[in-house]
């Protein structure tokens, strides 16, 4: 704003919707009871378009004939959640060795969780880049063995920051779950892109073409396992999608 003059400003970092007209209400004045309210000014920082900006699944494969450029540069990338990110879990005894990081750390060295009895659990990754993205896919890879131990079902929820509440991205249950599903061996490297998973490794896919909302930080959580009551394993962790 205007180094001048005296405004209140609110910040809106993670929104990516594009309107072409906009409401503003406002429900309280600092006189509680006033029948009428005063400002000088309201300004509406942003980015305009000729066209609402593309956030399909897939960038496009060739360049435009006559490309504008736009301010939203957006960078597609096999997962928003590369290894060293930071990974914490919820709902799990993992008291004895077995590291958070294998959940995203490019190889099919598995990860597993022995469920607390009554908890939901899962996976919480703050992406290492500090960047917005927007998720626009869920990838799962096989563990070696057990495959009473995978898990069948998915909440997938984001936020912008620490301090906000999580928002669902999708939910439901994860395409191998009435599926026969092939092993991968342990410590394999696992080699994606943003339009595809590994083809010489077993993984299920979760399509989220629809999702146009940018987070920071990601939660996954797996409500149920093939066979209820068996602790869960799982391969690697890959969030298809755009940085911002």
């Amino acid at each position: 704003g205007d180094p001048d003059r005296e405004f209140t400003q609110v910040f809106f970092p993670s929104n990516l919707e594009a309107f072409l007209e906009y409401k503003l209400t406002f429900p309280t004045t600092r006189l509680a009871g006033s029948t009428s309210f005063q400002f000088a000014e309201v300004e509406l920082p942003g980015m305009q378009f000729d066209e609402v900006p593309d956030l399909s699944l897939s960038p496009t494969v060739s360049p435009l004939p006559n490309p504008t450029s736009s301010p939203m540069e957006r960078e597609p990338v096999n997962t928003v959640t590369p290894r060293g990110s930071s990974v914490t879990s919820f709902g799990c005894d993992n008291s004895r060795a077995n590291s958070l990081a294998r959940t995203i750390d490019e190889t099919t060295e598995k990860y597993w969780c022995e469920v607390i009895a009554g908890q939901l659990s899962g996976i919480v990754i703050v992406p290492n880049h500090g960047r917005m993205s927007i998720v626009k896919g869920l990838r799962i890879y096989a563990h070696n063995n057990c495959p009473s131990c995978d898990v069948v079902s998915y909440i997938l929820e984001g936020r912008a920051d620490p301090s906000s509440p999580w928002t669902v991205i999708g939910e439901g249950d994860l395409p191998w779950k009435n599926q026969s599903l092939g092993r991968n061996g342990r410590g394999q490297t696992v080699s994606s892109t943003f339009e595809s998973g590994d083809p010489d490794l077993n993984y299920t896919l979760v399509p989220l073409s629809s999702n146009s909302m940018a987070f920071l930080e990601y939660k996954l959580s797996f409500p149920e396992s093939r066979v209820p009551g068996v602790n869960y394993q799982f391969s690697e962790i890959e969030l298809p999608g755009f940085l911002f």
